[in-house]
């Protein structure tokens, strides 16, 4: 992990997924990761977990050959000194929030012809199912009797309709002064090609990267969901594609 003085929690999971890619490549199935470190053991576990867990991610979803078959199926914790109910809260919250980390890289890795609005919209609503989130998706239709033109002036052009995409997580008890809600707000143009001022071709590709603040919105929210903390937490993705053509703004 370095320096001792220069020592940070990240640093865990930086060693601990490096460690991971490397003992995978030589199709190894499993490994222990030793935290002789000063810290909190959740902390040190946590981010030993989620960094192995986003050190196996691939981008190759797609691919009919080539693909890498080689995985780890077991994978050992151990802090010295570390309390057996505080290793298993760390474990817990690594894989939630690995897991939550990959489900955005995937989501952001999806070609546009696949991850439009409406298919963002239903891997939402999927994903709100498994956290146990509030999903409310609102058409174009309600976005105008809402007065959201701004919005819906970016999809015009687009054979594709808009959606936004609103989620909600409400603690069984919550420590929130009342009304108090913390927002997160998440840019989802699923491809943008600049409606009628049209981007240059050269990095063209790239613009389905557009929604990527959508996706780690999504991604957030999955893991608020799952770890439940005591604050109600509302996520917004504004879901839509912008496309050059007569109606284009």
């Amino acid at each position: 992990c370095g320096e001792r003085d220069k020592y940070k929690a990240s640093s865990v999971a930086i060693a601990s997924g490096t460690a991971a890619r490397t003992l995978r490549k030589l199709n190894l199935k499993s490994f222990a990761f030793d935290g002789r470190l000063s810290g909190e053991t959740s902390e040190i576990a946590q981010n030993a977990v989620q960094g192995v867990i986003t050190s196996q991610f691939e981008l190759d979803k797609y691919k009919t050959k080539d693909k890498n078959t080689k995985s780890l199926s077991k994978f050992v914790v151990h802090v010295d000194g570390g309390k057996p109910a505080d290793l298993k809260k760390g474990v817990e919250r690594g894989q939630i929030i690995g897991d939550s980390m990959n489900f955005a890289r995937e989501l952001a890795n999806e070609p546009p012809n696949i991850l439009h609005p409406t298919e963002m919209a239903k891997r939402a609503q999927a994903m709100a199912k498994e956290a146990g989130l509030k999903c409310e998706v609102l058409d174009e239709a309600k976005m105008e009797k809402l007065g959201m033109g701004s919005l819906i002036s970016v999809t015009k052009g687009s054979e594709q309709p808009a959606k936004l995409i609103v989620l909600r997580y409400t603690p069984a008890k919550s420590t929130a002064k009342k009304g108090d809600v913390i927002a997160l707000v998440g840019k989802g143009i699923t491809f943008d090609t600049g409606g009628i001022s049209l981007k240059p071709g050269e990095g063209m590709d790239a613009m389905k990267y557009d929604m990527s603040g959508g996706a780690t919105t999504l991604a957030a929210m999955r893991a608020i969901g799952l770890l439940k903390p005591s604050v109600p937490v509302i996520g917004v993705v504004a879901a839509v594609e912008n496309m050059p053509d007569g109606k284009a703004s």
